[in-house]
């Protein structure tokens, strides 16, 4: 429905997001869209990750809780923040469904699994 249609283009980089020229794969593999300037998370030179984009206009500012039941109140931004966890550990995989908030700790707890 439509919120489908309104992820699929915040993938995209469009919904107010600024002109996004297009995207790049990180060296952990992790998808970045370019010319993202009025986004929240944006950093200075435009560049979001994109399940941080997706995640946050998911769930909206915060605070929140870590999804897996640690107990962790977390804002966006710091290393004691959101980090983004994708439920399924494809990184590429940025459907809103797929992706929660995770404390530090629990993010780097699974990603030793996969």
């Amino acid at each position: 429905p439509e919120r489908r249609q309104l992820a699929s283009e915040a993938r995209m980089g469009k919904r107010g997001r600024g002109d996004a020229a297009g995207s790049y794969l990180d060296p952990e593999g992790y998808r970045y869209l370019t010319g993202i300037y009025t986004h929240p998370l944006s950093p200075s030179n435009g560049d979001l990750a994109e399940h941080r984009m997706v995640l946050y206009d998911k769930i909206g500012p915060g605070p929140h809780y870590c999804h897996w039941n640690c107990g962790k109140l977390l804002e966006w931004g710091g290393h004691k923040g959101i980090f983004t966890d994708h439920l399924d550990g494809n990184k590429l995989y940025n459907d809103p469904e797929n992706l929660v908030p995770s404390c530090l700790r629990c993010n780097w707890g699974r990603s030793r699994v996969y």
